[in-house]
């Protein structure tokens, strides 16, 4: 909508990349990532910092990747066009539908 990133796959993420996490539980989250790692057992691993309940505040958070139904990284890569992109365009989700 703002034109200020670019989409990119998870496979490319770097920490400072945009995600919005859809979770398994139905909810959602926009988070920065910070990485991907394997835990004792071998099983995938998520790294983000936010501001959310379960954090009490601003910190980074690992979840297990088996909790994420699906993700979408962008990566800021035009950030001269903050506040360049018109204010009076609704925002509409995939079906054109007002959010």
């Amino acid at each position: 909508r703002s034109g200020m990133g670019d989409p990119i796959m998870p496979a490319e993420a770097r920490p400072g990349d945009f995600v919005n996490i859809s979770w398994k539980s139905g909810n959602g989250h926009s988070v920065v990532f910070l990485g991907y790692d394997r835990d004792a057992e071998g099983k995938l691993r998520f790294s983000f910092f936010s501001s959310q309940k379960s954090t009490n505040g601003l910190a980074d958070h690992t979840v297990s990747a088996d909790t994420i139904q699906d993700v979408k990284f962008v990566r800021l890569t035009h950030p001269e066009r903050l506040f360049t992109f018109p204010l009076d365009v609704p925002v509409v989700d995939v079906k054109g539908d007002p959010l």
